[in-house]
């Protein structure tokens, strides 16, 4: 996945678990600190700041690759995306418009409803020859 994935919700709303989030997509591929705030629009001593928390809660491991300090995510780090990934799925699920409904219950009508008041439709019974 790229780190386009968290899109509008990262835009629109810059929660710092989010935020993290973002970080912990571009760690899979290993990222800079760098990296990371040119990709998540954050300047680098907020990026430098999410990055250090990452670490130290072992979300995060670091080393050095040819003279770069390059940021990897660890297995906790893994099962942490996983779940925030999910969350974002559910919250997508809910937060996203109504699908339009072809079956409308007769008593879900609503008070405004031309059927309102109508008798339902009975079907005259079967009759045998």
């Amino acid at each position: 996945m790229s780190g386009n994935f968290w899109g509008p919700a990262l835009k629109s709303r810059r929660e710092s678990i989010w935020i993290i989030a973002g970080i912990l997509e571009l760690a899979k591929a290993g990222a800079t600190t760098t990296q990371f705030a040119r990709k998540l629009g954050l300047n680098y001593r907020a990026a430098q700041g999410y990055v250090e928390g990452l670490l130290g809660s072992s979300h995060l491991r670091k080393h050095l690759k040819s003279r770069n300090m390059v940021h990897e995510l660890t297995e906790k780090g893994e099962l942490f995306l996983a779940g925030l990934k999910a969350i974002k799925r559910d919250a997508d699920e809910v937060f996203s418009p109504p699908r339009p409904s072809t079956v409308l219950a007769e008593d879900q009508s609503g008070p405004y409803s031309p059927w309102r008041g109508s008798r339902p439709f009975r079907a005259p019974p079967e009759t045998r020859q």
